[in-house]
């Protein structure tokens, strides 16, 4: 069973709710918004689950910051062009987590041949290798704005 996204527009001062809407992250299953319970299973922490809302525009956002770290001529934007050219084909979690009263959002990329069975856990991979393949973004929900960056080492 697929989730709804649900679209709200502002038409004539009203809001109306699409909820026909296919699931999140057409055209493709790729994004796993990873539910509070799930994530404080996998690791210690205070959790939230986002929204699919945020989460997708979150998303829509991503290719856009790292294309604006990967203009720098620095080992980081080295990282995220390597990111950029694996994007299309990543797997992202998207873990709502609480840091000093502040909702940040933890977006977890995993290239597509890695296995399944993170997907199956329902929690972001925790790898200590893998380079590009293993990538990290962090989202503050307050301040609308990335706040980090960070790819694994290669092994």
């Amino acid at each position: 069973m697929r989730p709804l996204v649900v679209f709200v527009a502002l038409v004539a001062g009203s809001a109306h709710a699409d909820v026909s809407a296919p699931a999140l992250a057409p055209p493709n299953d790729r994004i796993i918004i990873v539910e509070a319970q799930a994530a404080a299973r996998c690791r210690p922490g205070k959790y939230f689950t986002p929204s699919a809302v945020d989460v997708a525009r979150i998303d829509a956002r991503v290719p856009e910051r790292l294309r604006e770290i990967a203009k720098e001529q620095s080992y980081l934007g080295g990282r995220a062009r390597d990111v950029l050219s694996l994007l299309p084909r990543s797997k992202r979690f998207y873990t709502g987590e609480l840091e000093n009263k502040e909702r940040v959002v933890a977006i977890d990329g995993v290239c597509e041949h890695i296995p399944d069975f993170f997907a199956g856990s329902r929690c972001a991979p925790e790898v200590a290798d893998g380079g590009a393949c293993f990538w990290h973004l962090r989202f503050d929900l307050k301040r609308r704005t990335f706040v980090f960056f960070a790819t694994n080492g290669e092994a």
